[in-house]
Order: C-alpha cells, then sequence, then structure tokens
C-alpha cells in the first residue's frame, strides 16, 4: 500500500509535504488520463424535514477541521505526488430546484464537476433544497483523496456537529485516527510480509493465459502521463431485481453477495469446453487488514483474484471458488497491486490481459439526521474510468428495499450496447438458475457480440 523510501523521513512531516500511497498517485496520474471528474465518489442522502442551512455551513466548517486531510491538496515533488496544506477550504454550496427530481438531476450533474487536485479542495458538500419541503445533502471527493468508507464516516460526523450546532446531542463526533498514523503502521506491516506478498502474486499472475472475452481491451494499469487515453465512451445496463428470494439463497451457500455475482457473471460469459482462467478486479478496504475503522483517507486499493472455471461447473462450487480465491487474495495486500504490475511489466508479461472483468458490491447505507429523516439516494457513478475495463459488473443491495440493482459497464471499444444488455440479461439469468439449481452444471451459451 505505502510506497518505500520515496522520502527520507517516511510518515513524517516534511516541510509541509506528506507522503501518499502507490494508489493515491496512481489516482492522480490517471485523472490526467481521463479528464476531470471521473473519478469520483459520492454519498446522497435526501433529508425530509427543516434544514438550518446556516447551522449546516457551520458543521461544514467544523468538519473541516476536525480533519487535517479535507485540508491537504496534492504536489509534485522529487518527482512523486505528495500531499501539501492546500490553499482553500470546502464550503457549504446551497441551491434552489423546484422538485426532487430537478434535485436528483442537480445532484447528478454535480458528480460531473471537476475538483482541482492540486491547489484543493479535493471534495465538496452541497445542499440542494426544493420547493416542496425536502433537501438533498451531496457530499462528494476525488478518489485520490478520499475512498467511500472515508465519505460514510463524514456524514455520519456532519451530523453529529450539525446537531451540536442546533444545540441537540452530544456535539463531538467519535475521535478517528490520524491517517498518517495509519499510514505508517500500514508501512512498518508492508516492510515485513512485502517480499512475500510480492511472490505470491507474481506467481499467481505471471504465466496468463489468453483472456477468453474476445475484448479489445486498454490497460487500466498503465497510468503514464503520456499514455494513450481511455476509449471514449461505454455501455450501462442495468436492472432492478427482488431481493427477498436471493440474498437468503446466497446466504444459505454460505458465500458473500460479492462471490455469487462474481460466479453468475463468469457464468455469464459462456461454458468453457476446457478450463479458462478469469482474472477478476475488486476493491479491498485495507481498514479491515488494518484493524482501524474510523479513519478518514484513501485506505482502498486495487485486487485481483484468479479463477479457473472448468467445463461442467456448477454455480455453488464456483461461487465457493470465487470466494476461497479472494479470501487467499485478501491474505496478500502487503504489497500494492500497482507495484506487482511495475514488475509483470518489467518481466514481459502483457499487464492489459490482466484484469478484463472487474466487480463491485455496496450498499447504500441509511442515517441519523437531526430534525429530519434521511433517505440515501441511489446516483449513478458510473465515469470513464470504467472505460479502461472490458466489463464492470455492480452489486449494490439499496438499503431498505427489497430489491438489488445488478448493472454491468461495458467499454464502447470493447462490447456493443447489444452484447452489453445481453450479458446482463445472461447474468441474472445465470444468477436466479445457479441459486435454484445450485449443483447443476453452468447452462452453455455465451451471448453473441
Amino acid at each position: 500500500m505505502v510506497r518505500r523510501g520515496h522520502l527520507i523521513f517516511r510518515g513524517m512531516r516534511v516541510r509541509d509535504y506528506f507522503e501518499t500511497s502507490e494508489h493515491q498517485e496512481y489516482l492522480c496520474r490517471l485523472d490526467g488520463r481521463v479528464g476531470p471528474a471521473t473519478l469520483m465518489t459520492q454519498v446522497c442522502h435526501r433529508l425530509d424535514g427543516d434544514v438550518d442551512v446556516e447551522a449546516l455551513r457551520r458543521a461544514v466548517g467544523r468538519l473541516d477541521e476536525a480533519h487535517p486531510l479535507l485540508r491537504r491538496a496534492f504536489a509534485e515533488r522529487d518527482g512523486y505526488v505528495v500531499l501539501r496544506d492546500g490553499r482553500d477550504r470546502a464550503d457549504l454550496e446551497v441551491v434552489e430546484v423546484p422538485d426532487d427530481r430537478a434535485a436528483v438531476g442537480w445532484c447528478q450533474a454535480a458528480l460531473r464537476r471537476p475538483v482541482d487536485l492540486w491547489a484543493g479542495p479535493c471534495w465538496a458538500v452541497s445542499l440542494a433544497r426544493t420547493g416542496t419541503g425536502s433537501s438533498y445533502l451531496l457530499l462528494r471527493a476525488h478518489m485520490a483523496l478520499l475512498d467511500h468508507q472515508s465519505l460514510d464516516l463524514l456524514v455520519d460526523d456532519l451530523a453529529v456537529l450539525y446537531g451540536a450546532e442546533l444545540g441537540a446531542g452530544t456535539g463531538q463526533p467519535p475521535a478517528a485516527e490520524s491517517i498518517d498514523d495509519v499510514l505508517d503502521r500500514l508501512f512498518e506491516l508492508g516492510e515485513e510480509q512485502a517480499e512475500e506478498d510480492l511472490d505470491w502474486w507474481l506467481d499467481t499472475f505471471g504465466r496468463l493465459g489468453p483472456v477468453e472475452t474476445g475484448a479489445d481491451l486498454t490497460d487500466p494499469f498503465d497510468a503514464t502521463p503520456d499514455g494513450p487515453p481511455p476509449a471514449p465512451g461505454g455501455h450501462l445496463a442495468q436492472a432492478h431485481v427482488p431481493s427477498g428470494g436471493i440474498v437468503p439463497a446466497v446466504r444459505r451457500l454460505r458465500v458473500s453477495p460479492f462471490a455469487a455475482y462474481t460466479a453468475a457473471l463468469l457464468g455469464a460469459l459462456g461454458e468453457p469446453a476446457a478450463t479458462r482462467s478469469f482474472r477478476v478486479a475488486f476493491v479491498v478496504d485495507m481498514r479491515s487488514f488494518l484493524d482501524c475503522e474510523r479513519v478518514v483517507g484513501q485506505l482502498s486499493q486495487a485486487a485481483v483474484l484468479r479463477v479457473d472455471v472448468p467445463p461442467g461447473i456448477g454455480f455453488a462450487e464456483l461461487s465457493r471458488r470465487v470466494a476461497h480465491q479472494a479470501a487467499e487474495s485478501l491474505g496478500h495486500q502487503a504489497v500494492p497491486f500497482e507495484r506487482v504490475v511495475v514488475e509483470l511489466k518489467r518481466r514481459g508479461v502483457p499487464v492489459h490481459l490482466l484484469a478484463p472483468v472487474s466487480v463491485n458490491y455496496s450498499l447504500l447505507r441509511a442515517i441519523d439526521w437531526p430534525g429530519a429523516t434521511a433517505t440515501a439516494i441511489e446516483l449513478d457513478s458510473t465515469t470513464a474510468l470504467d472505460d479502461t475495463a472490458g466489463l464492470g459488473g455492480y452489486f449494490d443491495q439499496l438499503d431498505g428495499e427489497e430489491r438489488l440493482r445488478v448493472k454491468l459497464y461495458a467499454a464502447a471499444s470493447s462490447y456493443s450496447a447489444a452484447r452489453t444488455d445481453e450479458l446482463l440479461a445472461q447474468t441474472l439469468r445465470c444468477l436466479e438458475a445457479g441459486l435454484a439449481s445450485p449443483d447443476q452444471p453452468l447452462a452453455a451459451g455465451a451471448p453473441s457480440a
């Protein structure tokens, strides 16, 4: 996770500069390739009830003061990307819109607005007030500074601070651990295990076979500033399905929804005539690795699991195989995956074939908001980053509702819109049929191009 030897005094303040992880540097470099506003993460809630705008503005200021990382921006130093104190502070942006539909549209458009990584602030808070009595609270940030878990922590802290400004509640959120201290711990752990983990990754991915999807894939890890930009455009297909039967069935298999959905997606790519090896990218939250939950910063990194799919495999066995490989991958996180990619490139391995499939699992969560009822709002945060992947799958359980959102996002250079829609339909069929008859072989027949 953390680069070694880039600054002389690792983990200590050097003038006004702070070291970043390799993943953060990768995201900063990638931002220059894919354009502004394409690497944003967000949380959005509809607030039904009165919102005191000035009290909320003061709470935003207190939140900014409580987390020093929020006041930092990025800079170049000795050829590396570092963090420094930014010039500007985040303030509450307030807009008036006629109704809920307009508010959601405004929040959706706000996700496409850039933040300046090099000047700051790299995060923003907005409130869209409707003429019908509801307000929409949006927190958004560049992924180079904050991951999604950080935004969940920040919106919880903001609710506590807002309550204090209203004269209610404890007035102070629980103490958060310093991101600099956490990165120091991660660096020390990484020193002990990094070389062993690097060997494991190289052994796992050092002899890759051909990709079976037939897609012309770009390299999601080639973030050099002068590298070619990703192919523009992509195709999104999504569907909502009842979760009442699916979620309990997944639990009966004793695997995670992530494992079950990944198995369904691999099944949708077609039953093989011979064993095929798939590489599936996913996101790892390093907080569990370090046993620290209340940390604001970028503590996620990319990981890849390798799953072999033999002919005639059943849904349950494939799901368990995915779960096993994911767990094994999680045990080797001391080395940043970017470093694995660099070493693979040095050895001549075609890394553009490394992860043609990516899968994410998320849950929209409720919050307690003083004086109002808060409802999590689903925004489409699919961005140009997904254009660098051959196929992206998302399996979202919507908080408080008996439904799941299953969506696929495919790069325009890899899949047609018709193929993307067909893949989604096939994935849903594999999921439902596999849960109904988990030991039966996956159905043959991949969608046509």
